[in-house]
């Protein structure tokens, strides 16, 4: 629409041009008729007609003007309502979507504000260039020990114990950065925790915030710490036991052999023990019988109890060992591995054999003491006597003869 009125100014101003033209023709006939009194009737005549032509010209060129204007006001017009109608209508147009967006901010709060405070997860929202808390949700108040009233008016950086973690978490945000990790932290009352936090820069009502989500770790570090420190007590009991302690895989095959369980086989260390023994079911047992009994024993009944045998040493030698060891399986009766306890009992053995020895031989020595007294005892009887004096008289008899 806007185009069309140019256009329609732009003939506008051409046809205000010719009608200047055709004034000025005009004007310069008349200058010329007077000039041309002189000449002939006829040229006076042609004069007078082409004057004539002029001014007809000139009426035509006017009343067309006219119509171009009159055209002109009307489209200025319509141009009007219609500018009018598009601005009544962008303003309304705004409006609704002003009021649309507002609608949405408030939807969009509510659901934050929803979703925080049923978060098991504290979350809470600091201001970046004063540190000061400007939301937090009921488990970071619960976490902190203190009010939703008096976190407003605390910093988050009071609630770091080393002063090198709020420098580190700092320089992250300053630099546009998300944080994470674990920091020490302390209560409202002073005690202090362990947190896993999680920190990323964002806006926050047209200014540079914070958003931090917070988890109380403390029993977590604590257990990871007594791990630590039962696995350290593991290893050094492993390392440093007089026994052989050993670890399989479910299959049987080692996992790991502590040093005395490879100077017991005659190996030089842990790992030249597993490369050439591989598994539990590899072991050189003297009698091939005892060696049924110890699988077929460990598979079914789970574990051995002092269970003796020998076995061949690296080096050939033949030793005696006792075994206590066991299957560990899942809740749903897998196994996971097998674990044990060996420990060598050659010179108990060898002790034994001597005591029965012994005690074989002072039997023997005691049947005789005992024999040699029932004789005694015997021959201290009326009736061996008896015997005897007969065997005198039949023998005096014999010599008589």
């Amino acid at each position: 629409m806007e185009s069309e009125t140019n256009n329609l100014k732009l003939q506008l101003k051409v046809l205000r041009h010719q009608l200047l033209k055709i004034q000025q023709e005009k004007a310069d006939l008349e200058v010329m008729l007077e000039n041309a009194s002189e000449h002939s009737d006829n040229q006076l005549l042609e004069v007078k007609q082409e004057k004539a032509d002029l001014e007809v010209m000139l009426e035509n060129v006017s009343e067309h003007a006219d119509l171009i204007l009159a055209e002109v006001y009307e489209d200025k017009q319509d141009l009007e309502l219609i500018l009018e109608t598009s601005t009544v209508h962008a303003e309304t147009v705004e409006s609704d979507l002003y009021r649309r967006a507002i609608i949405a901010k408030q939807q969009i709060t509510e659901q934050f504000q929803l979703i925080a405070e049923s978060s098991p997860v504290g979350l809470s929202i600091g201001c970046i260039a004063t540190s000061k808390f400007l939301y937090a949700n009921a488990k970071t108040c619960e976490i902190l020990g203190i009010s939703f009233e008096e976190i407003l008016s605390r910093k988050t950086t009071d609630f770091y114990v080393n002063r090198a973690d709020r420098e580190q978490i700092i320089a992250a945000l300053l630099n546009q950065q998300t944080f994470e990790g674990e920091i020490a932290c302390v209560r409202a009352q002073g005690e202090h925790f362990w947190a896993m936090v999680s920190l990323c820069p964002f806006i926050f009502k047209d200014e540079p915030a914070i958003l931090m989500a917070m988890q109380d770790v403390t029993a977590q570090k604590q257990a990871e710490e007594a791990l630590k420190l039962a696995e350290e007590r593991y290893r050094s009991i492993f390392e440093n036991a007089l026994e052989g302690i050993f670890q399989t895989t479910s299959t049987g095959d080692y996992i790991r052999v502590n040093p005395s369980m490879a100077r017991i086989y005659g190996y030089k260390s842990p790992v030249e023990m597993i490369r050439q023994v591989p598994s539990i079911w590899a072991k050189r047992f003297v009698d091939p019988q005892i060696q049924i009994t110890y699988e077929k024993t460990l598979r079914i009944k789970g574990q051995l109890k002092e269970f003796e045998y020998q076995c061949y040493c690296q080096d050939g030698r033949t030793i005696w060992i006792e075994e206590n060891s066991r299957v560990v399986k899942d809740s749903l009766g897998q196994v996971l591995y097998y674990e044990g306890i060996v420990q060598e009992i050659t010179e108990r053995k060898q002790a034994e054999d001597a005591l029965k020895q012994q005690i074989k031989k002072l039997q023997i020595e005691i049947d005789q003491t005992k024999r040699r007294r029932e004789v005694k005892k015997i021959a201290q009887t009326d009736y061996f006597q008896h015997l005897m004096a007969e065997a005198d008289n039949l023998r005096f008899s014999e010599e008589d003869c």
